[in-house]
């Protein structure tokens, strides 16, 4: 079920496969991982994971999740807190209760409202993106984002 190389590095050695729990590992509230680990399938948090390098197909924090790390994933839905750095190929997500800070590197971002992300945020293709479909942001530092009023804005020119 799961490899360990002797020190705090863990595998799992199942299969990943859609619509089982094949290759996916739930981390319950309370409890501490710290290390290195590598999920074929699905990693969801509700504990907390310090530490070494976290790589799955598809993170899920919980809201009482804390990941602090490097983490390379597919796709990761944040309701909780990540720390350090994130890579998410295809989607990072940041539900309202959800905080990443630190570096971001993503393809597409979503952030509810109420979700907050700091540090170093930059685009995965923003180098290779087709102008028309994807703006391109570069490597940027943002501490807070906040939604504008629009109103604001025909106000003012009115």
């Amino acid at each position: 079920m799961f490899k360990s190389d002797g020190g705090s590095t863990i595998q799992s050695d199942a299969g990943a496969s859609e619509g089982d729990s094949k290759g996916c590992v739930t981390l319950g509230e309370g409890v501490v991982f710290k290390g290195t680990i590598s999920v074929p399938g699905k990693f969801v948090v509700n504990g907390t994971v310090e530490g070494g390098d976290i790589e799955a197909r598809e993170l899920l924090v919980g809201g009482s999740g804390v990941v602090s790390g490097k983490v390379i994933v597919d796709s990761a839905v944040v309701h909780g807190k990540v720390t350090e750095h994130i890579e998410a190929k295809v989607l990072l997500s940041i539900g309202k209760s959800g905080r990443v800070e630190g570096s971001a590197i993503y393809e597409e971002l979503e952030i509810e409202k109420g979700g907050r992300i700091s540090g170093s945020i930059s685009t995965k293709a923003a180098d290779q993106a087709d102008d028309s479909n994807i703006k391109k942001f570069g490597s940027q530092k943002v501490t807070k984002l906040v939604p504008s009023d629009p109103t604001s804005d025909l106000a003012s020119r009115g």
